[in-house]
């Protein structure tokens, strides 16, 4: 395996790892009938990078309360990857982390999560993306329920994000907010804003970003 792949898969959460390799055994042990594939429109992907979306509670530091705001936005990876384990407290059925568990009389947090995979495609200069829901206890995915995304519906066919001139790496930051591509050919940087993905934002999706000493230059 080369590096550059290694490091890829060092990027994606367990729990997601685990998701795409049930996915694929679901496809290939299922039923032998033929079904039409659904048109993915990967075009030769090189990275993958993984976020977290879904419902949060805005805490103010002190603890679930049932007062706290509750907003969609999305969430560090962890924070999904937690909810696909095995139940660990009849309490906390979902695994979720501190501050995003259930409370009474208030509806369910863990079923607005949703991991969105951003798939880089060197060759043409682009971001595809795909979501799925997140599940708990290592639950697989049927043929359908893992979908690439349309970036654009004005334009006929199933479009990505346009990044930039070759690129070759993808990552998230830490809070899940932004995935960085870095164009080797343009010789800089592009920002996907994820809450803007998610929400068809007609505000601009990417953004470039120079590369520039500490001096400026």
């Amino acid at each position: 395996m080369s590096r550059r792949r290694h490091r890829a898969l060092a990027r994606v959460a367990p729990g997601a790892v685990a998701a795409t390799l049930a996915l694929a055994l679901t496809a290939g042990c299922g039923s032998t009938s033929q079904e039409p594939a659904g048109i993915q429109n990967l075009d030769r992907p090189i990275d993958l990078a993984i976020a977290c979306y879904g419902q949060m509670r805005i805490t103010g530091g002190d603890g679930a309360q049932v007062t706290d705001p509750i907003e969609f936005q999305p969430h560090p990876v962890a924070s999904c990857a937690q909810r696909t384990g095995p139940q660990s407290s009849a309490t906390n059925p979902d695994n979720a982390l501190p501050g995003q568990e259930d409370l009474p009389g208030q509806p369910p947090l863990g079923p607005s999560m949703r991991w969105f995979m951003f798939t880089l495609q060197s060759a043409s200069g682009t971001v595809a993306v795909a979501e799925a829901a997140v599940r708990g206890d290592g639950a697989g995915y049927n043929t359908g329920e893992v979908v690439v995304r349309d970036a654009d519906l004005l334009v006929p066919g199933k479009n990505a994000l346009s990044v930039g001139s070759q690129p070759v790496a993808i990552a998230g930051d830490p809070s899940g907010c932004f995935m960085m591509t870095a164009n080797a050919g343009s010789c800089d940087l592009s920002v996907i804003d994820v809450d803007r993905i998610v929400e068809r934002s007609r505000e601009p999706l990417v953004r470039k970003q120079d590369v520039t000493t500490a001096s400026g230059v």
